[in-house]
């Protein structure tokens, strides 16, 4: 063999060797591969890159998904924020709706015009979304702000306090939905949203309205808007009468998909049905009678109602007899009032849309250990026995399944013994086709966890959401979207939260892993193609507001390339001619000195803070002398100080305050108390108006929160 033969052949051997031993990932043959190039976001599975969802324009005001609301596509998001931006006519704040196109995601204000030009003055008065249909061209929107001049409802001290309830399409005039018979109302009733259907052509509501001259109920009630017609009390006996006690929190009330089937408890549990509830001359509530016996139930929890109306979930705490079995736990025919019973000593957790798969849970092996059980198709397992729980027991909110029933996640405090929790609330999965049961946001080695995990975001924002049942496991059951506080893959290396998709038995890091605010998971699409995350790090070049948190979507052959510059001129260069404008402008703009219109161009970096919702709880404990913490993240180290003001008598007076000082970046409470004079004079009043305003040093304004605490007159 010649010399060149010889090193041809060796030079081809190195270069098959050096072939071989390159990563799997070395080259990137994703079609939006320049996208992922430029974000360095090649570590993303599925050729997922990051699109920046809220705009950077946002004054500075980190945002929060609503409910949330998110197309089943993922291709639009409904946020809200503590700022005014994109068209906004408050600066106080609101809810946005952005859109994906062709070009990048385009936010704007979205219930602007429901406002008719008046400027909210504190947060907790500005108009909400609470429905939203597939496309986002409809929404029910609750405001204390009237869109009518019939609604003229207002406090002694003439402030509109009273929220209504608005269907609004964009560009027509809301509708009132909750007007009452006759006008002008003049009532101070609040109205709250319970159910809507798909199409919100059917809503249900709770409130206190007056449906005709004639008929009044001194006591909140359940109504049905449909189909345009006035209201159509749901909550009534045999007899049309309406109801003593239908609860407004935490009231558990379930309707078919069309609305014409609805379940519900008075006051006490009583669990009622109402049908053919579209037909107002069909329409009738009943107490039912189940089973062979005809018990009713005088103490139930509702659990949910299949999408045809015709199975509904419900543990009665007054057992039922189904032939021999006492049981709790039943599933019950609508139609017939036929009932199918578990196994005694069982309490029901949760179950898929259909009711094909149960969660149930039980102590009869050990009364401190609690064994957890899935029915499927009349069969029922025991997959695991848990620990004494650190916290509480399963959050019901977030009970997810896949679209056919086989995956279930959920969060937990207990210990299952499927691996090192730490004691702390973690993610677990179970597939009822494999028997597979796992902690999956647990260390795969097998070391203990440092932080929780949870199937919505921990500790960065927040979440305004309440329904996680959808979202966090894709409709295949094989993604699962979590956020952990344990660094579960090695790129994970900041020590904070972090949003993780689990695939098919792989975990797959969705932020940097490096930025020391961390990232949370926040909802996802329907397939799991488009998750949306937090982050408050620039994951790609159009986010350049250096550390106010975002909500972006990582989506699968997603991603828009960002304009390059142009490369700098070095020789024979003449810049464009400068027009009249530039000619006349003053000259502090061009002076010497730093940040000059010639100095390299960087990022803009502001100081800004936000301040969490005041729930409430928290308007509860102060009510009672209480204390109770706000929330405050600061983009930057600093003071922050929050102070409570009140108008008692003729004075305007501090009952509360509070200071605390950050080295960095984060979150932190500052928690307050209500002062004795300000406490008696809640009990001398029976309310008190106050206001809430937090302050940072050095971020420039502050932000305010007007709201009355209620206490009961002595």
């Amino acid at each position: 063999m010649t010399l060149v033969k010889t090193l041809a052949a060796t030079a081809g051997a190195v270069a098959a060797l050096a072939g071989a031993a390159a990563p799997a990932h070395a080259v990137d043959d994703c079609p939006n591969a320049a996208v992922r190039a430029q974000q360095n976001s090649t570590r993303l599975p599925d050729c997922r890159a990051y699109e920046l969802v809220s705009p950077v324009d946002k004054g500075g005001q980190m945002v929060r998904l609503a409910r949330p609301f998110v197309m089943p596509d993922g291709n639009g998001a409904l946020f809200r924020t503590n700022g005014g931006f994109a068209g906004a006519i408050s600066n106080v704040g609101g809810d946005y709706v952005s859109k994906r196109t062709a070009g990048g995601w385009e936010t704007k204000a979205f219930i602007s015009p429901l406002i008719g030009g008046r400027r909210i003055g504190t947060l907790n008065d500005a108009p909400k979304v609470v429905a939203l249909n597939a496309d986002f061209t409809d929404a029910i929107i609750s405001s204390s702000y009237p869109a009518d001049p019939d609604d003229q409802g207002r406090t002694a001290q003439g402030e509109y306090q009273s929220a209504d309830l608005f269907r609004w399409r964009p560009g027509t005039d809301p509708i009132w939905l909750t007007r009452p018979v006759p006008v002008p109302d003049v009532s101070f009733s609040a109205s709250s949203l319970v159910w809507a259907s798909a199409d919100l052509d059917r809503v249900v509501v709770h409130g206190q309205r007056i449906l005709s001259p004639e008929v009044t109920s001194e006591s909140p009630q359940l109504y049905l808007y449909a189909d345009g017609r006035p209201a159509d009390l749901i909550s009534e006996d045999e007899d049309g009468v309406p109801l003593a006690d239908v609860p407004s929190f935490n009231a558990r009330v379930f309707a078919s998909a069309d609305g014409s089937t609805i379940a519900f408890t008075e006051g006490g549990g009583m669990l009622r049905l109402r049908r053919d509830a579209a037909d107002p001359a069909r329409a009738r509530t009943l107490r039912p009678s189940w089973g062979s016996e005809r018990t009713t139930c005088d103490s139930a929890n509702l659990f949910g109602l299949t999408a045809d109306g015709g199975n509904i979930l419900f543990q009665c705490f007054n057992p039922l007899r189904v032939g021999d079995e006492v049981s709790t736990v039943y599933v019950g025919d609508t139609r017939t009032l036929a009932i199918r019973a578990f196994p005694s000593g069982m309490a029901t957790l949760g179950a898929s849309s259909d009711f094909a798969t149960v969660v149930l849970s039980s102590r009869a092996a050990d009364p401190i250990r609690r064994t957890l059980h899935v029915s499927r198709d009349s069969e029922i397992r025991a997959i695991a026995t848990g620990a004494p729980a650190n916290g509480p027991d399963l959050d019901l909110r977030q009970l997810a399944f896949s679209a056919d029933g086989d995956r279930l996640v959920f969060n937990s405090y207990d210990d299952f013994g499927v691996a090192a929790s730490g004691g702390l609330r973690q993610v677990y999965s179970y597939a009822w086709s494999t028997g597979e049961f796992s902690c999956i946001s647990c260390p795969a080695d097998g070391s203990t966890a440092t932080g929780e995990g949870s199937i919505s975001s921990v500790g960065l924002v927040n979440d305004d959401i309440n329904d996680l049942r959808r979202g966090s496991v894709s409709e295949d059951g094989r993604r699962i979207f979590f956020t952990s506080v344990s660094p579960l893959v090695a790129a994970d290396r900041n020590g904070k939260a972090d949003a993780y998709m689990w695939k098919d038995g792989e975990l797959h890091l969705l932020g940097s892993g490096t930025d020391d605010a961390g990232t949370g998971f926040a909802y996802a699409s329907a397939d799991g193609s488009t998750a949306f995350i937090y982050a408050a790090e620039s994951l790609a070049p159009q986010d350049i507001d250096n550390g106010v948190v975002d909500v972006y979507a990582v989506r699968v052959g997603g991603g828009f390339l960002a304009p390059r510059q142009p490369e700098p001129c070095t020789t024979g260069c003449q810049g464009p001619p400068r027009s009249l404008e530039s000619l006349q402008t003053p000259g502090t703009v061009t002076f010497t000195g730093p940040a000059d219109a010639d100095d390299p161009q960087q990022p803009q970096v502001v100081k800004v803070f936000s301040v969490g919702g005041i729930g409430t709880r928290t308007r509860a404990s102060w009510a009672r002398g209480r204390r109770a913490a706000i929330g405050v993240r600061l983009s930057h180290g600093g003071t922050a100080k929050a102070v409570l003001r009140a108008r008692i008598g003729r004075r305007t007076v501090v009952v509360g305050s509070a200071t605390r000082t950050a080295a960095g970046g984060g979150s932190m409470s500052l928690p307050l108390k209500l002062s004795r004079q300000a406490r008696a004079a809640l009990r001398r009043q029976g309310s008190l108006r106050v206001t809430l305003r937090v302050t940072v040093a050095g971020a420039g304004g502050g932000q305010t929160a007007t709201f009355t605490l209620k206490g009961a007159r002595r």
